[in-house]
């Protein structure tokens, strides 16, 4: 209204001095508040720990909080979450890089270079299934009262581990007859209760968590994935080499264990292990995002005991989507250069090409004789290969292999 009122005085002084009326704004045209400059160019050497928040981020380019909001909005800066990974050694690089040079296709290398498909691999892992977690996001009314969850140790919440088998799914013209799971077997066995509570009387049978050594698994794999396998296995690949990929744990059965290989020549598959790459949990697609996409899952349920979290877990297990599975495996390839026609398969083998690139200089990995080189064409995660990078094909290599073709 004040405004109004003075543009009506102004119009009314104007009209009785029978001058022109001029209610435009008096005030000069450069006024307000000056437009702050922020020299971005050296953020890059102000530590990682001082950018970790906005207050610390804004205190060391000496601009407020709300500055670094704008400058935020106008994706002058962008928010970056960091993971941890695993340490490589130089020794661990170059066995990803023999791992990649394995896996190729012989019989394509000097037309269209590939990697086989991956479907005779059965990737298994332990994983620790938690009833709940320490902190939960929950959406309430204005007015709901916020819920009281209480545990005795918030260090001792109940878990159980599992060991999870799954391979690639299998479709035939769209079709699919192999969801790739091979089932999920949980840690645990039933002891008689050693005395009265309130909950059951003396020597009701109750869940107990089992101590995992090299025992266990070996019964585990014995009694639990062999006859899975055996069981769900499509029959047209039968007569192939079934491969069990394990991680290096101490508790792991290995290769040439005789009680398993006993056990694998009663069933007339040719059923092996092999252990995944040193410090490459990226190997294995459980590991990946299946295991904390379920885990996630099962958090959705109510989970008090470790009969509850048994059951919720194998019940999510089996109605979990498996075409997720290949979801997880993708998002870790970054090879954003490649189009769909040129993606056969993408499994956990392409994130160890993100290491290729770096090796490819070091002559001493390999002799390299014309005749066993190959050449990779410059497609590949977007990255600049030089047309002359190369290296050789072993003359027996190991049957682990993905499948990927790649067009120059």
């Amino acid at each position: 209204m004040k405004d109004v009122q003075s543009i009506w005085r102004i119009a009314k002084r104007s009209r009785e001095a029978d001058e022109p009326v001029d209610v435009s704004s008096k005030r000069a045209k450069n006024y307000g508040q000056k437009r702050v400059d922020v020299d971005l160019s050296q953020m890059h050497l102000i530590p990682y720990n001082n950018r970790t928040t906005n207050r610390s981020c804004a205190e060391a380019l000496h601009v407020s909080k709300s500055k670094l909001h704008k400058l935020f909005k106008e994706g002058l800066i962008r928010r970056h979450t960091n993971s941890l990974k695993p340490y490589l050694k130089e020794e661990n690089k170059k066995e990803r890089l023999r791992f990649c040079n394995s896996m190729l296709d012989p019989q394509t290398l000097h037309s269209q270079p590939t990697f086989i498909d991956m479907q005779n691999i059965v990737h298994i892992d332990e994983k620790w299934f938690n009833a709940t977690t320490t902190k939960k996001n929950i959406y309430l009314r204005d007015a709901e009262l916020e819920p009281l969850r209480t545990v005795q140790n918030k260090n001792s919440i109940k878990k159980v581990m599992f060991l999870c088998a799954h391979a690639r799914r299998r479709k035939n013209g769209g079709h699919r007859y192999f969801d790739g799971k091979i089932g999920i077997w949980p840690f645990v066995k039933q002891v008689p209760a050693q005395r009265n509570s309130r909950n059951r009387p003396r020597g009701t049978l109750v869940t107990e968590s089992i101590n995992v050594n090299k025992d266990i698994s070996r019964s585990f794999l014995i009694t639990k994935v062999i006859p899975a396998i055996r069981r769900v296995w499509p029959r047209e690949d039968a007569w192939k080499t079934i491969w069990i990929q394990q991680d290096n744990a101490r508790t792991h059965v290995a290769p040439n264990d005789p009680v398993f290989l006993e056990a694998v020549a009663q069933t007339g598959l040719d059923i092996r292990i092999m252990n995944q790459l040193p410090n490459s949990p990226n190997m294995n697609v459980l590991d990946l995002g299946f295991f904390a996409s379920l885990q996630t899952k099962t958090y959705l349920k109510n989970d008090r005991t470790i009969d509850d979290i048994v059951q919720n877990t194998l019940k999510e297990y089996e109605d979990y989507d498996t075409e997720l599975v290949d979801k997880h495996s993708v998002a870790e390839t970054n090879l954003i250069g490649l189009s769909d026609e040129n993606v056969v398969l993408a499994w956990p083998f392409f994130s160890v090409l993100d290491e290729i690139h770096s090796l490819f200089d070091d002559a001493l990995l390999w002799p390299r004789p014309p005749d066993t080189a190959l050449v990779l064409p410059a497609t590949a995660a977007n990255r600049p290969y030089s047309a002359m990078d190369t290296f050789t094909m072993p003359l027996d290599p190991p049957p682990l292999r993905a499948c990927l073709r790649m067009d120059g």
